[in-house]
């Protein structure tokens, strides 16, 4: 789950951030009734990773203009 999880996090910096953004946070909330630090961890980077993708996002296509 944590590898996945990690995968979604980077997908969201290219490839559709509110999916795997979500996805990469939902992983890690699962993580961290475990392994409470890596899935906290996660979360952390899911929404970082969210938030700089969904950026460029809008930068890229002029929406922001």
């Amino acid at each position: 789950m944590l590898t996945i999880g990690i995968i979604s996090a980077l997908l969201a910096l290219i490839v559709t951030p509110p999916l795997f953004g979500t996805i990469a946070i939902v992983l890690g909330s699962i993580v961290a009734r475990h392994h409470p630090y890596q899935g906290y961890g996660l979360i952390t980077a899911a929404i970082l990773t969210l938030i700089i993708g969904s950026a460029v996002g809008i930068f890229m296509t002029g929406w922001w203009i």
